[in-house]
């Protein structure tokens, strides 16, 4: 990943963009209760006794264990456009109730 530090991970439902528009992100964000920043503070911790290129690097492998856990999320650069996704219509379409998951037969 090229300069990791210019990623954020975004749900795929948030329309707002988190590098571009992160007042509206972050409220969307808070409202739906993903707490995305809390989640990647547990991940990532910086210090200024680091190097810039160790920081770097520490983004990125904390944004890839975040990937692995929360695969709801996606990463974007200030360049992604967003797409959001409308959950409430993928449940509908896939028949389920919010919370539900489907079962593998």
């Amino acid at each position: 990943m090229e300069n990791p530090n210019s990623f954020f991970p975004t749900t795929i439902d948030n329309p707002f963009h988190p590098l571009n528009e992160f007042d509206d992100w972050l409220a969307f964000d808070r409202r739906k209760g993903y707490n995305t920043l809390e989640k990647l503070d547990k991940f990532y911790k910086t210090s200024d006794l680091i190097s810039d290129s160790l920081d770097e690097f520490l983004y990125g492998e904390a944004l890839n264990k975040f990937l692995d856990l929360f695969p709801f999320y996606i990463i974007v650069d200030k360049e992604t456009v967003i797409k959001p996704i409308d959950l409430d219509e993928v449940e509908r379409n896939l028949g389920l109730k919010t919370g539900e998951t489907p079962v593998e037969s």
